[in-house]
């Protein structure tokens, strides 16, 4: 084993060498990318277009259920959120079925050196191939600064950012259908169609191809009839570190009473990865969250460096700023263009408050994703978009761990319904059940009790705004 030699990238990721030293093109035949985006399924979807659209060879991970988690367990550490298991999962399952021995294999997985588990996966992964002998796989392939976006550029990263966006979009959209269209059945027709033909046209094209596709979209669904207006139905927040991997219980469980469910979207994973070089300035100065984006402040504090390597933080840290402060203009923008089909509910999402809240309740010298997770939280109750808030993550998880304390504390001084579950994997215990009918008695209540008192629609065109 000490000879043992797997596919790489080239320096410059290019094109990759296989395990005999020899060149092959990164969209050549033998090549597949597989994609094991589970937090969004309008994700893959747009994953798979904007692949082929470059020329790549694509397969899609398999969908998540119980076999994923079974999978997941013959390699994990145990202190992975359900995301990270059902993805981790997802490729071992294409490595025993799917895969050919003929075939290069990239796996889309995310690569991050933080204190959240995923940390620790490439050395997992070496220990797979090795006891495998896969010599011709490629782990932690996620698109990416690091990798050069799979050689591909700027481009290829903003047609992934437009995605991420408008699978946000979509979800919810969908949520609204399923739970409050006057006749479901010809409204998800209706969705399914008109999504359709959004993915399509939209997918691996620029900013102003994509919102004239999402206006078309929009002026389709306004003729979808509701039973009740968007913002007269109780919301409910689930708050987890993976999207809505896994979670589909949870969903089908608040659709069936008539319950609009929400999830950290799946852009807020984009929005985390640009914020690493900012994050890290921050934490090496140990800055407090109000200073997190103060360009001033972070000019000063290159100038009075020693140390070249802080310089060099400092000025990725400034294209850190520049990056967020477009990517939430262009969230913004593409959720008022959404917002005219009249199923949008939420608010778009102001990270660069997100991350100045969640900075204020954590140490300045801590780099966490419980950051993330603190100040999403902070944002619900000041918005008051959301009628209960659940907590949902896995026990052994080192992001949910302090986020659950801190959150707990958090809520107190607030009237917004909120609890915490614990889950394994793709289902709901029937404890778990009556835990979420609690919190949808609660929601759909202070729901009531808001649209007596008259202020729900003003709190709704607020938050759109």
């Amino acid at each position: 084993m000490d000879n043992f030699k797997m596919a790489k990238f080239s320096r410059d990721f290019d094109y990759i060498v296989d395990c005999d030293g020899k060149r092959v093109e990164i969209n050549d035949p033998k090549v597949v990318h597989c994609i094991n985006q589970h937090d969004n399924h309008y994700n893959i979807r747009f994953g798979e277009l904007i692949y082929k659209s470059r020329g790549f060879n694509v397969r899609q991970g398999a969908d998540i259920d119980r076999k994923l988690v079974y999978y997941a367990k013959k390699y994990y550490t145990g202190r992975e959120c359900l995301k990270l298991r059902c993805e981790g999962g997802s490729i071992y399952h294409d490595i025993m079925e799917n895969r050919r021995d003929d075939e290069i294999t990239v796996y889309d997985y995310t690569q991050e050196k933080r204190s959240c588990q995923c940390g620790a996966w490439p050395v997992v992964f070496e220990t797979l191939a090795k006891r495998y002998h896969l010599k011709n796989v490629l782990f932690t392939s996620r698109v990416g600064k690091a990798n050069n976006y799979l050689g591909q550029g700027p481009d290829f990263a903003m047609a992934f950012e437009l995605s991420a966006i408008l699978s946000d979009i979509l979800i919810e959209a969908e949520a609204a259908v399923k739970c409050i269209a006057a006749d479901r059945q010809e409204a998800e027709k209706t969705f399914d169609q008109a999504t359709d033909k959004l993915i399509i046209n939209a997918a691996g094209t620029n900013i102003v191809k994509t919102i004239t596709e999402l206006k078309k979209w929009a002026d389709t669904l306004k003729g979808i009839r509701l039973d009740v207006s968007v913002a007269d139905v109780p919301k409910v927040f689930l708050l987890s570190s993976g999207g809505a991997a896994g979670y589909k219980p949870l969903i089908e469980y608040f659709y069936g009473r008539k319950i609009l469910p929400k999830f950290i979207e799946s852009n807020n994973y984009v929005y985390f990865m640009v914020s690493e070089d900012l994050r890290r300035f921050h934490s090496s100065f140990g800055l407090s969250g109000e200073d997190f984006f103060n360009r001033d402040e972070i000019k000063k504090l290159i100038e009075d460096a020693d140390d070249e390597v802080l310089k060099k933080m400092g000025n990725k840290a400034l294209e850190s700023v520049v990056a967020l402060e477009g990517i939430t203009w262009l969230e913004s923008k593409l959720r008022k263009t959404a917002a005219a089909s009249g199923l949008i509910y939420d608010f778009p999402n102001k990270y660069i408050d997100q991350l100045e809240s969640g900075g204020k309740k954590l140490p300045p010298s801590v780099y966490h994703p419980a950051t993330d997770s603190v100040g999403k939280l902070s944002q619900l109750i000041r918005s008051d978009v959301v009628d209960g808030i659940v907590r949902v993550g896995v026990f052994g998880c080192q992001t949910w761990t302090p986020a659950k304390v801190l959150s707990q504390s958090f809520t107190r001084n607030s009237d917004i319904p909120y609890t915490q579950i614990q889950i394994e994997g793709p289902w709901l215990s029937v404890n778990q059940k009556r835990v979420l009918e609690n919190i949808g008695i609660q929601a759909t209540r202070r729901k009531q009790a808001k649209l007596r008192a008259g202020c729900e629609s003003k709190a709704h065109e607020r938050a759109l705004a």
